[in-house]
């Protein structure tokens, strides 16, 4: 079956294009769900979804291969200077952490407010607790940072994470640093 972006309607089985929709497929047949996004200026976007036999769905959400459907936060994690040491030589040995954080964060910055701390942002992670980069992460902030040397303020002070979940009521906030950090809801009209 040939389509074009004019024939594809919700729910249509398509035959994906190596190229097409950003080449992800590579000639895989999927089904096909739209969404379309509206965003300030006028602009509309196309968002395309791939279910069952796609490796990816336009840019991937989660890295894993063949993962597609699932569960999916918004996630900040921030980390003061001081504790940055501890983070590298917690996650050195765990290379699924190193990729998350390194390669599949939306963002990430060295220099967070200009001081040198660090900030990562995940738009749409599967944070589950069950995979090990994010036990790598959490076991870092439960168990290594509560163990700060001598001299050091409380843990909490040392780090911020923030969990944005699907579900309206699925928040968390963790850490007292970067307070500023914080989820703002809000209905738009």
């Amino acid at each position: 079956m040939q389509s074009t972006e004019s024939e594809i309607t919700v729910g249509s089985l398509v035959k994906i294009k190596r190229g097409a929709f950003t080449g992800v497929f590579g000639g895989r047949l999927g089904v096909v769900l739209l969404k379309t996004i509206n965003i300030p200026l006028g602009i509309t976007m196309l968002q395309l979804f791939v279910i069952g036999y796609g490796e990816y769905c336009c840019r991937p959400p989660s890295y894993r291969k063949g993962e597609i459907m699932g569960y999916r936060s918004e996630v900040v994690f921030a980390i003061d200077k001081d504790i940055v040491p501890l983070f590298i030589a917690h996650i050195a040995s765990n290379t699924a952490a190193q990729t998350l954080c390194f390669k599949h964060s939306d963002h990430h910055t060295k220099d967070y407010q200009g001081e040198g701390h660090w900030l990562f942002r995940w738009d749409s992670v599967k944070w589950y607790e069950s995979y090990p980069e994010i036990q790598a992460i959490r076991s870092f902030i439960d168990e290594k940072i509560q163990e700060l040397p001598e001299g050091y303020d409380q843990a909490e002070e040392y780090y911020r994470l923030v969990i944005l979940g699907e579900e309206v009521d699925d928040n968390k906030q963790e850490g007292w640093g970067f307070d500023h950090i914080y989820i703002s809801r809000s209905i738009d009209y």
